[in-house]
């Protein structure tokens, strides 16, 4: 008999997926409500339930209040899933299906607050025995993701990414021709502001907030932000404009240039917690953190909020600091043994290798033309007619 996993308030196109991922358990999917009632009628001989919470729901603060409850429920365990990093060629918010997600049964990978399942995967990486191992296969793979330009949501074409690399330059020498003198090249994948991992692991930055002090910290330098994808296209909501960057960048983008050509250009990528920062490191760039994302804390990064004394960052520090951690490590924690990988092509329980070589074959992963075509029909319904009796802002 398999065991229960009871997925609770997942919206339908999340149930339309995450039961592949889950191939050895009987999926339930419930609301929170019913869950709680299941949990009460509970008997000693029934055993432990499992709750499966998407962890990004926890900004609602009913749902972390109702979270905080069954943690200290001896009757329940609770596995929080969330995006890999390895995930699809195009958005979750336009209904790519996801390749990968990460499930944790002690924290979330952003959340700097609490340890994770990640983070003892790195911690304890060395001591396996199958360690030589992942560490060639981390290697073979980080090779693959940075010759292949493959990143969370997409992957660069070699002869696209080479002529955007050189324009993106060219811009920085005219801006230079026209009097300016740029002493560092700095990049900022700006996120978005109600972000889980900004709000829980961002230490109190927004992407605003950052590019301010940046300035302010480095007047000489050129400054190239862009815009979070989810922004731009409109799925996700943000406290800034382009306008409010562009007082103090000194280049904003949305989608003339990829993060990955931005990084190839930059000297330094200046992060709050986003994964482009971890992209970066798998370039050999220098990275600062102003939040404590999971690659932080291990002395590969510059941490700003370890530097200021945040109580956060100083914790989480302290758990994870060790010498000897290298990229690598990271890698096979974060890439191999961390996520659980699907092939939609096989619809088979997958590995990164495989994944990671459809990712470098295609130019677009599986799509839900369904949900697609549902949601712009409710946005032309429903969204669109209405928005005229609202203050316009800026558009991305």
């Amino acid at each position: 008999m398999k065991e229960k996993l009871y997925f609770l308030d997942l919206s339908f196109w999340k149930r339309t997926f995450l039961k592949k991922f889950f191939p050895d358990y009987e999926c339930i999917f419930t609301s929170k409500k019913n869950f709680l009632f299941t949990v009460r009628r509970n008997t000693a001989e029934d055993g432990v339930l499992t709750a499966v919470i998407w962890s990004s729901y926890l900004k609602n603060p009913k749902l972390m209040r109702y979270y905080k409850y069954l943690k200290k429920n001896s009757k329940v365990k609770i596995i929080l899933i969330e995006d890999a990093f390895i995930r699809s060629l195009g958005l979750g918010s336009d209904f790519f299906y996801p390749y990968s997600i990460s499930k944790d049964e002690l924290g979330i990978y952003y959340n700097p607050l609490t340890t994770s399942t990640l983070e003892e995967l790195i911690k304890g990486i060395k001591n396996r025995p199958d360690y030589n191992e992942l560490i060639k296969r981390a290697k073979k793979l980080r090779n693959t993701i940075v010759e292949k330009h493959i990143s969370k949501y997409y992957r660069c074409d070699e002869r696209l990414f080479l002529k955007n690399v050189s324009d993106l330059k060219y811009r920085i020498r005219t801006s230079e021709t026209q009097g300016n003198y740029y002493e560092r090249i700095i990049f900022v994948p700006c996120q978005v502001d109600t972000d889980a991992s900004v709000l829980s692991g961002g230490l109190g930055y927004d992407s605003l907030t950052l590019i301010k002090e940046l300035r302010n910290k480095y007047p000489e330098s050129c400054i190239i932000a862009k815009v979070h994808p989810d922004v731009m296209k409109g799925n996700r909501k943000n406290n800034s404009t382009i306008s409010d960057y562009k007082k103090y960048a000194n280049m904003v983008f949305t989608d003339e240039f990829t993060s990955l050509e931005c990084i190839e250009v930059a000297e330094e990528i200046h992060t709050i917690s986003s994964y482009t920062g971890f992209e970066a490191l798998l370039r050999n760039k220098k990275v600062v953190c102003y939040g404590m994302p999971f690659y932080a804390g291990y002395g590969l990064t510059e941490d700003i909020g370890y530097k200021n004394a945040n109580p956060v960052a100083v914790t989480a520090h302290e758990r994870r600091y060790n010498r000897e951690i290298t990229l690598d490590d990271i890698t096979a924690a974060a890439i191999l043994l961390y996520p659980v990988y699907y092939n939609w092509d096989k619809n088979a329980i997958s590995t990164p290798e495989e994944v990671t070589a459809i990712m470098a074959s295609v130019d677009k992963t599986k799509q839900s033309k369904f949900f697609l075509i549902r949601h712009k029909i409710y946005l032309n319904l429903f969204i669109k007619p209405y928005k005229r009796f609202f203050k316009k802002d800026e558009k991305y």
